[in-house]
């Protein structure tokens, strides 16, 4: 609230101040990939472990991936990087590519690769660290999954909308924030790049953040398949400092000094 008000009082009171941008950045709690297929049988986690490269999209065994990205810790990163002057005024969200994929069911620019929200209601899941697989996927670590985010035994807990109600799937916790075409083998970036606008971005900063789903859109050729690097997602907060002009700045002494006469007086 201090960064909005700052900013407005230098509005209502002319102050033409100049800016100075700078930005900081907060990294995941965590990742996963998460897979399912159409006949509902797969509802697995590859684990958290997937720092040597994942993917998303439809793969040859006709399931479909997906990546999570754990930002819980988002507002505490926050915290510590902003100074009590500064207005967050944008954001963009970085993610790593595998430049050196080259498969026969790799996606093409027909595709799209879409940016989701995880719904804050679903704060605080785990990616997990061990690769759930067969039939019931029964795990007792609670890791998440594509039916739940709390893949457990005896009581698994469903993924939520952004009224707290319980969804079948991820895709009825997720809302988009961007997307970004696809690429002919060959053709990948360094990384992908998402803009966020400065309300969005304030919301993260000021109410949390749960995370992130990574998903790919098919064209027409039904390989909508593309591989992460890393699988590091970044969001870099861009931030502006006013500072009051010269002449603005003797303003704010004359009304500093102004307060104190009418204090005496009274």
């Amino acid at each position: 609230m201090k960064r909005v008000f700052i900013g407005t009082f230098a509005l209502l009171c002319g102050l033409s101040p100049s800016f100075v941008i700078a930005d900081f950045i907060v990294s995941t709690d965590g990742d996963a990939r998460i897979l399912t297929e159409p006949s509902g049988n797969r509802d697995d986690n590859n684990g958290g472990n997937t720092i040597t490269g994942s993917l998303i999209g439809r793969n040859t065994g006709n399931v479909d991936n997906f990546m999570i990205y754990d930002f819980d810790s988002l507002q505490d990163q926050a915290t510590a990087a902003l100074a009590a002057n500064e207005i967050v005024v944008g954001a963009t969200v970085s993610v790593q590519v595998a430049t050196s994929f080259s498969s026969g069911t790799h996606g093409d620019v027909d595709d799209m690769i879409i940016l989701n929200e995880i719904a804050l209601t679903n704060r605080g899941f785990t990616t997990g660290n061990s690769t759930i697989t067969g039939a019931d996927n029964a795990a007792t670590d609670g890791s998440v999954t594509f039916l739940n985010r709390a893949q457990q035994v005896v009581s698994p807990e469903a993924w939520q909308d952004a009224a707290g109600l319980d969804q079948a799937n991820v895709l009825g916790a997720i809302s988009q924030i961007g997307t970004f075409q696809g690429w002919n083998v060959g053709d990948a970036p360094a990384q992908m790049t998402f803009a966020v606008d400065a309300v969005t971005a304030n919301d993260w900063i000021d109410n949390g953040l749960a995370g992130f789903v990574l998903q790919s859109i098919d064209g027409g050729n039904g390989n909508a398949r593309f591989n992460m690097g890393l699988n590091a997602a970044s969001i870099s907060f861009a931030t502006t400092t006013a500072i009051p002009e010269p002449g603005a700045a003797a303003f704010l002494s004359v009304l500093a000094a102004t307060a104190v006469v009418r204090r005496r007086r009274r």
